[in-house]
């Protein structure tokens, strides 16, 4: 196996895949892929419960994401807050210019968003 295992597919119009080697080798790295929008927000809700649910730190990739909408990026805030009331660590490791265009839209500072909670191994 090549350290990627992908989450979503099937029905999904879009991927997203767990890669080993994480920022700062933190664990697997949430890689986003594709439009990420309210059609696709229940999956995306369930990727982030179904990677939570398997490790103890949060790291994202969103450089795959070539369209976002408010609420994906509000999901993405949620899992923040989550993961900052649970002691996760959090970090969003590099985002699309999608991505922080909506963001900036709504006054989120995508690249700041940050949970500082005790990094754990997997």
């Amino acid at each position: 196996m090549d350290g990627t295992e992908t989450l979503c597919g099937g029905n999904a119009p879009d991927v997203a895949r767990e890669e080993t080697g994480g920022a700062e080798a933190l664990g697997p790295t949430l890689r986003l892929e594709g439009e990420w929008s309210i059609a696709n927000a229940e999956d995306l809700h369930q990727l982030f419960e179904t990677h939570v649910s398997r490790h103890a730190n949060v790291v994202l990739d969103l450089t795959g994401v070539r369209a976002c909408d408010t609420a994906a990026v509000q999901l993405i805030c949620s899992l923040w807050k989550t993961s900052a009331q649970g002691g996760r660590w959090f970090r969003i490791a590099a985002s699309s210019p999608a991505v922080q265009a909506t963001a900036s839209a709504l006054g989120v500072p995508i690249g700041e968003l940050a949970a500082p909670g005790k990094r754990q191994e997997d």
